[in-house]
C-alpha cells in the first residue's frame, strides 16, 4: 500500500492479490423524490484509486442494482453474477468519470452463459467514449481482436441523438458466435 487517504478519498496500491474469494456489491433502491424536496448536486470530487497490479483468482463476483428489474434473457449488466473469475490487471485508475487499466488476462463464466476463455486488452472509459487496443476475446465460440474505439460528446447528448456516436472498429481474423 503506497497511500490510503480518507481525508482526500485516495488510494494508491502497489499490488492487491486475492484468493477464493466472492465479492458482493448491492445498490439499494434509491428514495424517490417528493417534490417539495430540494436536490443539490454532489459537488465531491468522488474516490481516486490507482492500483499498479490486481491479482485476482477463483472469485466470486455478485452485483445488484436495486433499481433496475431484471432482464429475461442476455447479460443484465445491472444484474451481473461471475463465478470462477481470474483477473491480472496492470495500471489500474478509477475515478469519477474515468476507468483504465491494461488486463492481462481475464477469465470466468457469467449467469447468462457467456463464458469468457481470455480477455486481454488496454481499456480506458471516460465521460467522452471507450476503447479497447490490443483487443483479445475469446469464448467458446467467439475470437474478437484488434481494437475498438467509440467517441461522444456525452451520453446525455448521446441519448438524445444517436448519429453523434462515431465509432472506430478494426477487427482482424475475428468471429463472433450467434451463441454468445
Amino acid at each position: 500500500l503506497n497511500r490510503f487517504g480518507l481525508e482526500n478519498s485516495v488510494i494508491d496500491v502497489k499490488k492487491l492479490a486475492v484468493n477464493n474469494s466472492d465479492i458482493l456489491l448491492a445498490i439499494g433502491k434509491r428514495p424517490s423524490a417528493s417534490s417539495d424536496s430540494l436536490a443539490k448536486p454532489d459537488t465531491t470530487a468522488g474516490w481516486h484509486i490507482n492500483a499498479s497490479e490486481v491479482a485476482l483468482s477463483q472469485m466470486g463476483f455478485k452485483m445488484d442494482d436495486d433499481n433496475s428489474t431484471r432482464l429475461a434473457t442476455g447479460i443484465d449488466y445491472s444484474h451481473l453474477h461471475f463465478l470462477n473469475g481470474t483477473i491480472n490487471l496492470h495500471h489500474f485508475i478509477y475515478t469519477g468519470d474515468t476507468i483504465s487499466g491494461d488486463v492481462k488476462h481475464f477469465s470466468g463464466t457469467e449467469q447468462s452463459g457467456l463464458d469468457v476463455k481470455e480477455l486481454r486488452t488496454v481499456f480506458n472509459y471516460d465521460q467522452h467514449g471507450a476503447n479497447l487496443k490490443n483487443l483479445y476475446f475469446q469464448t467458446p465460440s467467439t475470437l474478437l481482436q484488434n481494437h475498438l474505439e467509440a467517441h461522444y460528446p456525452s451520453l446525455t447528448a448521446l441519448q438524445k441523438n444517436i448519429r453523434l456516436l462515431r465509432l472506430n472498429i478494426n477487427l482482424e481474423n475475428s468471429i463472433l458466435g450467434i451463441q454468445d
